[in-house]
């Protein structure tokens, strides 16, 4: 970021405290094991799809755990969440074209 790539940067982690990195990286755990539960209650086999929750489940746990320090603008957790989204579904498939998955999503 220092080395001239900040005009690529949506924001300036700088000021922000490392307990930031900590709490998104713990929210997404969280999210991912919320998501998790919450598919054993639906009695959703485990390796199941459930879209699109398991490509949401992540990004809103870390969302809400970092909402200690930062809240962001809806547009840019609205971005957050498709980009993810999408990314998720087509790496997804991606992996099931070349055999490294079972499921497409």
């Amino acid at each position: 970021y220092e080395s001239g790539f900040n005009h690529l940067g949506i924001l300036d982690y700088s000021d922000f405290p490392l307990q930031y990195g900590f709490l998104l990286g713990a929210g997404a755990v969280v999210g991912d094991l919320w998501k998790s539960y919450l598919k054993r209650k639906e009695k959703i086999k485990e390796g199941d799809p459930w879209v699109p929750m398991d490509q949401l489940g992540y990004v809103l746990g870390a969302l809400l755990f970092s909402f200690w320090y930062y809240v962001p603008y809806a547009d840019l957790v609205l971005v957050l969440m498709i980009v993810s989204f999408v990314l998720h579904l087509g790496i997804s498939y991606a992996g099931s074209l070349m055999g490294m998955r079972e499921t497409k999503w």
